[in-house]
């Protein structure tokens, strides 16, 4: 569902946003399904970029989570860091375009 790919650029720059970042989303022994993607969906619009975390008894493992996320929504994933995955969605409100009005500057500022 991924039409807007980033490039390298724009993938290091987000990664060094969410460095700080602490995971906002888990993924437990439930794993994933449609409602917890609606969740997360609605999250991500509020903030564009977050943490997912993955607990040690994840029904899911990480790599599954990147695919699920990616060929089921517009969300993409950043960074897989250990049991971590950074991801990243532009919002639908102009309100809440916080990374990608600046993503938005850095395509716009090649140099």
């Amino acid at each position: 569902m991924n039409s807007d790919k980033l490039n390298n650029k724009q993938k290091k720059w987000l990664k060094s946003q969410a460095h700080s970042m602490r995971p906002v989303v888990q993924i437990g022994k439930e794993g994933f399904s449609a409602q917890w993607l609606q969740q997360l969906e609605l999250v991500i619009e509020k903030r564009e970029l977050l943490k997912i975390n993955i607990l040690a008894n994840a029904a899911v493992d990480e790599q599954e989570t990147k695919e699920f996320l990616e060929s089921n929504s517009h969300i993409q994933v950043i960074q897989i860091l250990g049991h971590v995955l950074t991801v990243y969605c532009p919002a639908k409100k102009i309100v809440n375009r916080n990374f990608s009005s600046q993503l938005d500057q850095l395509v716009s500022n090649k140099g």
